[in-house]
């Protein structure tokens, strides 16, 4: 059996809560020191500041909302302060938070009616299912403790996945499973994880993020606009003023975000007018962090305009991230997602959940401290997401590692197309064309060949190159790269935007159902 194991080994504390690792203060933080600024509505929290706000909040919420081990709090928000407060509060009890723009109602099969709903502002006006008990913060002395109990069997969060492959599930994440995963990645690759600033646009709600909210000790200069890729705003280009400041040393993001960075002057054709872009003249940070692996496109252009880059892979049910890649690891290919963090174990399989040999693909089995308690009310996605002797977490996900221990995500199973045919592939081929800007490829039916076969989704970096010669153009580009049975013989469709979750993921079961539409088909090869 061909078991990876990471090579950074240290001791975790089972009995410790996320509230005890920032009261502890282990990065011996300054009480004056400023963590958090939100540069959107000029915020700022300091490290004492901002744990004696959490102790009262916490303190109010047992006292005047009569909140008990046990209960949920439901908390929908855009990324900001307030949210981090908040979130802190409750790590003594069960909170969940629920992606934006995503009425909570649509959540309360899982939870049923939450005892306090905390809301920004304007977002109380679109929860007409929810009775009027919005709690506001309020004063109070202490932050709720363990109290004894295993931190691996308390929750401390319920953050809803994705939903990109099926409906949103419950992910119920422990104190152990957010303690773990911070000290996981600080300790397998410190230097990701010091310096003095950093930027981040992506939703705090993210996997990712929620276990960043919850680790005060880690410097941080919170900037996010939520949601991600709803729409482009000029808080977007904002973000990128600020990523270019001299006194950044890291920031992280989505690719996608670098996408349309790319792609500035489609910003400018829809009426956005940046203050500040990125380019190869001026500052930019030491380190990228992303939590994707790139295409060829994003490669590209981080190769001409970041000195150092990491990538890391991962999924909420795993607390965020299971490998990552250092920032002046130089063997480490842009488009692999580095190694596995200290204390986690993976295992590639086949169809039949059979070890594969090494260097070849195979679904990701995960196992470790930051795998997931399981998902609040359904018990049988619970059994099904482990393998049979319930000792290993199944990802869904195809990857390999390569003769240096360093994992490539291929592609989900549900994402394979018959015959083997990984939309990644073709995509990374389609992407290097010069016509195009984004690109998605599914696999589509077809009665004539009694199989499934590749169709490919694209938008076009100008609508004015649409047309049946580009669409050609475009396949004789990719036939000249694959075998037949790979070619896009189920057609191209040129479209204006790929449909994505705020967190930046490709909706690709809303393309399956754009399929039927014959009025998007511009080229049927």
């Amino acid at each position: 059996m061909a078991i990876y194991v990471s090579n950074c080994s240290i001791e975790l504390q089972p009995n410790r809560s996320i509230s005890e690792l920032m009261e502890h203060n282990v990065c011996n933080t300054s009480e004056s020191k400023i963590i958090y600024e939100d540069t959107l509505v000029g915020k700022t929290a300091t490290y004492g500041g901002f744990r004696q706000q959490v102790a009262r909040l916490a303190w109010g919420l047992k006292v005047n909302a009569g909140l008990k081990k046990g209960d949920i709090v439901a908390i929908t928000s855009p990324s900001c302060i307030d949210y981090l407060l908040t979130v802190h509060a409750v790590c003594g009890i069960k909170s969940y938070s629920a992606a934006p723009l995503k009425a909570v109602s649509r959540h309360r099969g899982n939870f049923g009616k939450p005892p306090v709903l905390f809301c920004i502002g304007q977002r109380s006006s679109d929860l007409s299912l929810i009775p009027e008990d919005i709690s506001t913060i309020d004063s109070g002395e202490q932050c709720f403790g363990l109290k004894g109990q295993d931190a691996r069997k308390v929750c401390a969060a319920i953050i809803m996945s994705s939903g990109t492959t099926g409906s949103p599930k419950a992910v119920m994440l422990s104190h152990h499973n957010l303690v773990s995963s911070s000290e996981q990645m600080r300790r397998h690759n410190p230097e990701n994880w010091n310096g003095e600033q950093r930027e981040i646009f992506l939703p705090l709600m993210f996997s990712r993020n929620a276990t960043l909210a919850r680790i005060v000790p880690t410097i941080a200069k919170a900037l996010s606009e939520s949601p991600l890729v709803q729409k482009y705003t000029y808080p977007l280009l904002q973000y990128f003023s600020c990523s270019t400041a001299p006194s950044t040393v890291s920031y992280q993001s989505l690719p996608l975000v670098h996408i349309f960075a790319n792609h500035e002057s489609n910003a400018c054709e829809r009426g956005i007018k940046p203050e500040k872009g990125i380019s190869k003249s001026g500052h930019m940070p030491k380190s990228v962090c992303s939590f994707l692996c790139f295409n060829a496109i994003i490669q590209t252009l981080f190769h001409s305009i970041v000195t150092d880059t990491n990538l890391a892979y991962g999924c909420t049910e795993v607390s965020g991230a299971v490998a990552q890649s250092g920032v002046r690891d130089t063997k480490c290919p842009l488009v692999r997602a580095g190694s596995l963090i200290a204390n986690v174990e993976m295992k590639l399989v086949d169809e039949e959940g059979r070890d594969i040999v090494k260097e070849s693909s195979g679904e990701i089995l995960i196992k470790g401290p930051n795998v997931m308690m399981g998902y609040k009310g359904n018990t049988e996605a619970s059994a099904e997401c482990k393998t049979a002797d319930g000792e290993w977490y199944r990802t869904g996900d195809v990857g390999k590692f390569d003769k240096n221990g360093y994992l490539t995500i291929v592609d989900r199973i549900k994402g394979i197309i018959k015959f083997q045919v990984a939309p990644t592939e073709l995509e990374e081929i389609i992407s290097r064309h010069p016509t195009v800007s984004e690109v998605c490829v599914i696999g589509v039916w077809n009665e004539m060949q009694s199989t499934e076969v590749p169709r490919a989704f694209i938008v076009l970096k100008s609508p004015r190159l649409e047309s049946t010669t580009t669409a050609s153009q475009i396949d004789e580009f990719v036939k000249s790269q694959v075998a037949g049975y790979k070619a896009l013989r189920g057609g191209i469709c040129f479209v204006q935007m790929l449909p994505k979750s705020p967190t930046g993921k490709i909706l690709r079961k809303e393309l399956r159902k754009e399929d039927t539409a014959d009025s998007l088909i511009r080229s049927n090869l």
